[in-house]
């Protein structure tokens, strides 16, 4: 039998990134983030331990009223059990109507991308950096031959139907759009976000160049 993983990863390096805007220039296009709209914030690698906040904010703004959700996210990546537990929210919080606002930042790699991909909107800065590959495995204990066998087939399973998500929603029908993400997954391409709107639907990826979080102010008379 097949000992249990301890952790299945989707992660790149140990970065942490700022959320952070390209320099000021002309014609810019500003998201302005309502004071009452719910803001979950996902920075550093998703871990259990340092993810556990914005799960909890995320839960807790898809059983509210709210309308949209605005999730912001620079991260490198991380746990895929913690990332498919924010992925089953997103999803509900569709099924309710609500929509999901994923605003990028520098970095959105491996999970954090597998997660941005789920939004029903997606915002980015033009030089964001994205990255998706194949699921890694930490497993304890040794394997036998047939042990690793079957963990090969385990993960084969969820990277195709990750791809088969991305092929769903980010390119145009039909498999010949595809195969630049198909190629870029296994070989593990960096792209930015200007270079990944190339090949991508229209719209897909929407440019902003800073944004702006409304502060709360008491109605004036």
């Amino acid at each position: 039998m097949l000992r249990r993983l301890t952790n299945l990863l989707l992660l790149v390096g140990s970065v942490t990134p700022t959320l952070a805007a390209m320099p000021a220039r002309a014609a810019e296009v500003t998201l302005t983030i309502p004071a009452d709209a719910p803001k979950v914030p996902i920075f550093g690698a998703i871990t259990p331990w340092q993810t556990g906040g914005a799960v909890v904010t995320l839960r807790d703004a898809v059983a509210s009223d709210a309308k949209v959700i605005y999730i912001l996210i620079n991260s490198p990546g991380g746990y895929v059990d913690v990332s498919d537990e924010i992925i089953k929210l997103i999803e509900e919080a569709k099924k309710k109507g609500k929509a999901t606002v994923c605003v990028g930042g520098k970095l959105l790699a491996s999970a954090a991308f597998n997660i941005y991909t789920h939004c029903t909107h997606r915002k980015a800065f033009k030089d964001s950096m994205m990255l998706f590959h194949p699921i890694r495995a930490l497993i304890e204990g040794a394997l036998t031959a047939r042990d690793a066998m079957s963990l090969a087939d385990e993960l084969e399973f969820m990277d195709k139907k990750i791809l088969a998500h991305m092929c769903r929603t980010m390119v145009e029908q039909g498999p010949a759009a595809c195969v630049p993400l198909a190629s870029s997954y296994y070989i593990e391409r960096m792209w930015n976000a200007t270079e990944l709107a190339k090949v991508t639907k229209k719209g897909w990826i929407r440019f902003i160049d800073k944004i702006v979080l409304e502060e709360d102010t008491e109605e004036k008379e």
